[in-house]
């Protein structure tokens, strides 16, 4: 007798073809919302084959078991990229085989394959329609982060693509943007206590200020180090005599 974690349902008929009750109870308020295409940005799609190989040769989590049964090789079939263009560039992102998106005028309508009843469509729905969202808004308007410098002689500054900085060490410390970030993030210096990340990639543009902050994360003492703008931190009280 298989553990309740791995036993399949004995429902008749197959996982394509769920009853009316199940498919209405189906649903993601972030999902059901179709993405507006601003004036500038466009969309289009390419189908490329569903994953190859094993699932059992992959690593998952205890909730991913119960999520997609291992013995099976793919979802749905094909996965959809999304390639999003606008003003400000282009961004392309690779959605799971689960669900599917199709244009409808000047909004791009996701939805989970089999009517919402498969349990790995209802996770990925609202990500993957929150995933086309950044995009667009990346394209059209952009995403910044923006980090400070706090401390006696804590400043930066810009040679070419590098970050050199002194942060109170023997020697510069020197941070070069990933090259799989490369194309949609860049770096600028209004001061040289302060550091803007701009970039199309909301991903992008958020991993590579949190990388530049924890090369010296403010202590919690006197709040010395690099945080981002705006951010509160709370400090110690220090040994009192």
């Amino acid at each position: 007798m298989l553990p309740l974690l791995f036993r399949r349902s004995s429902r008749a008929g197959s996982e394509c073809s769920p009853p009316l009750l199940a498919r209405a109870r189906a649903m993601s308020r972030i999902g059901m919302e179709p993405v507006k295409l601003p004036e500038g940005a466009s969309v289009s799609f390419t189908i490329v084959p569903p994953p190859a190989g094993n699932l059992l040769n992959y690593p998952m989590t205890k909730r991913m078991w119960m999520i997609k049964p291992r013995n099976t090789i793919h979802d749905f079939g094909e996965c959809t990229v999304v390639n999003v263009t606008g003003p400000k560039g282009s961004v392309s992102q690779k959605l799971h085989s689960v669900v599917q998106v199709r244009l409808e005028g000047d909004q791009v309508v996701v939805e989970p394959r089999c009517g919402g009843t498969s349990k790995a469509g209802q996770t990925m729905w609202g990500t993957a329609r929150a995933l086309v969202a950044n995009m667009v808004r990346g394209v059209t308007r952009g995403y910044s982060r923006e980090l400070e410098f706090v401390g006696v002689g804590f400043r930066a500054a810009l040679d070419k693509e590098r970050l050199v900085c002194k942060l109170g060490v023997s020697h510069d410390v020197i941070y070069e943007i990933p090259a799989r970030f490369a194309k949609y993030v860049t770096l600028a210096m209004p001061t040289q206590t302060q550091v803007v990340v701009t970039g199309v990639d909301k991903q992008a543009v958020h991993e590579v200020a949190a990388q530049i902050r924890d090369m010296k994360r403010p202590e919690p003492y006197k709040g010395k180090g690099i945080r981002y703008a705006g951010e509160v931190i709370k400090l110690k009280a220090g040994k009192k005599k």
